[in-house]
C-alpha cells in the first residue's frame, strides 16, 4: 500500500515537474513574454550574453515578435557585435516597419559605416511616423555630421605656446 501512494505521488511530482519544465499547455505568447521579460532583467543587471539567450529563447517561441529582435540587436551593440546587430534591426524593421527605435539603430549603424544615403532613408521613415520624434532629429543630426567631416579625419588641437615668463626691470 506504502509502495503504491509513493508511486502516485512520485508520478504526480515528476508530471508537475514536467509541466513546469516543458511548459506544457502554456502559448508561445506567454513563454515569449517570459523570456523577454527575464532578457530585460538581465541587461538591467548588464548580464548581456544571458540576455541575449533569453531573447534568442523568446524568438524560438514567437520568430515574428519584432520587439524582440530590436532588443536583441541592442543586446549585441553592447557586446560589440555589428553584423548580428544590424541583422536584428533589419528583421525587426522587416517585420514591424513602424518600429521606430530599430530603425534608429539601424540608421546609427549606417552612419557608422558611411552609408549615408541608407541612413538618410531611415531618417525619413522616421520622420513620415512622427515628425517631431527625438530618434528623427538625433539620426538627422548624426547625418549632417557626418556630411560636413566626410573624412573623418581626427584633427590636433592646436599647441599652446609656451609661456613666456616676463623680466621684470630690477629695481635699485
Amino acid at each position: 500500500m506504502k509502495r503504491l501512494i509513493l508511486g502516485v505521488g512520485l508520478v504526480v511530482i515528476l508530471g508537475f515537474l514536467s509541466f513546469y519544465y516543458f511548459q506544457i499547455g502554456v502559448s508561445p505568447e506567454v513563454k515569449r513574454d517570459r523570456y523577454v521579460k527575464k532578457a530585460r532583467e538581465y541587461m538591467s543587471q548588464s548580464k548581456v550574453n544571458e540576455a541575449i539567450i533569453e531573447f534568442k529563447n523568446a524568438l524560438k517561441s514567437d520568430p515574428r515578435y519584432a520587439d524582440a529582435h530590436h532588443e536583441l540587436g541592442v543586446a549585441l551593440l553592447r557586446k560589440g557585435d555589428y553584423r548580428a546587430a544590424y541583422s536584428e534591426f533589419v528583421r525587426a524593421t522587416d517585420l514591424q516597419p513602424a518600429l521606430v527605435p530599430a530603425r534608429y539603430q539601424l540608421g546609427n549603424l549606417y552612419v557608422l559605416g558611411r552609408d549615408l544615403p541608407r541612413a538618410k532613408e531611415q531618417f525619413n521613415k522616421i520622420e513620415e511616423q512622427s515628425k517631431d520624434s527625438q530618434e528623427a532629429r538625433y539620426l538627422g543630426a548624426q547625418i549632417l555630421c557626418a556630411e560636413n567631416d566626410p573624412h573623418k579625419t581626427p584633427q590636433r588641437p592646436p599647441t599652446v605656446p609656451e609661456k613666456k615668463t616676463l623680466k621684470t626691470p630690477k629695481t635699485h
